[in-house]
C-alpha cells in the first residue's frame, strides 16, 4: 500500500492554524449595503419667495416663532391699555385644497359654528373670516376670553398665502381697515 497519499492528507489537515478560512462571497453590487437600506430623506419644501404685502408701519417684525410660518409680526394696542396682538403668516405650497380646512379651523378655535366669509379682490383673491369670541387655538396660554380672529387666504400666483391676525378684541378692532388694506395690496407685481 502506497503510504506517500495518507502522509500527504494527514498533513494537510494538521495544519497549524485552527481558524477556518472565511467563506467566499461574492463583492457588494454599487448601490447595496447598510447605507441603502435607509429609508429615503423627505424631500425639502421648495423655497418661495415671500408674497409682498406692506404691513402698517407700526406693527414689529418678530422672527417666527415657527418653522411653519413665514413672518411673524407683533401688532401694537393703538391705545396702550391691554395687549398686543400677532399676525402670522402661512404657505403650505400652490394648492388651495386647504382653504375651506382652515376657514373651518379658524371657526373653531373661536368657537363659531358657522364662519361668514368676505370675498373681495384686491392685487388677489382674498377670502376673509372676521371672528369674535374665546381664541382656544394657543395651547400654552389657554382659553382666551374677548378675542378676535382677524384671518384671510389670499391666491396669489404662486398659492394661497395664509394670514391670520388674533389677540385681544380690543387690540385687534382698530386694525381691521388697515388689515384689509395690507392684504388688497398683497400679491402685487
Amino acid at each position: 500500500m502506497n503510504k506517500l497519499p495518507i502522509a500527504l492528507l494527514l498533513l494537510v489537515s494538521c495544519s497549524p492554524d485552527p481558524t477556518p478560512p472565511p467563506p467566499k462571497v461574492a463583492p457588494e453590487a454599487p448601490g447595496s449595503g447598510p447605507a441603502m437600506m435607509m429609508p429615503p430623506e423627505r424631500p425639502a419644501r421648495p423655497a418661495v419667495d415671500l408674497i409682498k404685502f406692506e404691513p402698517p408701519k407700526d406693527w414689529v417684525k418678530e422672527e417666527p416663532s415657527s418653522n411653519m410660518r413665514k413672518a411673524q409680526y407683533r401688532i401694537p394696542d393703538k391705545e396702550k391699555k391691554g395687549k398686543d396682538a400677532q399676525l402670522a403668516l402661512f404657505y403650505f405650497g400652490p394648492n388651495n385644497e386647504m382653504l375651506q380646512d382652515n376657514i373651518k379651523r379658524w371657526a373653531s378655535q373661536m368657537g363659531a359654528d358657522d364662519p361668514k366669509a368676505e370675498v373681495m379682490q384686491g392685487a388677489c383673491k382674498i377670502t376673509l373670516v372676521d371672528l369674535k369670541g374665546t381664541y382656544t387655538g394657543d395651547a400654552q396660554a389657554g382659553p382666551q376670553e374677548n378675542s378676535r380672529l382677524l384671518a384671510a387666504v389670499v391666491e396669489a400666483a404662486d398659492g394661497p398665502w395664509y394670514f391670520k391676525l388674533v389677540g385681544p378684541a380690543e387690540t385687534v378692532g382698530p386694525w381691521r381697515d388697515a388689515f384689509v388694506t395690507m392684504l388688497k395690496g398683497a400679491g402685487a407685481k
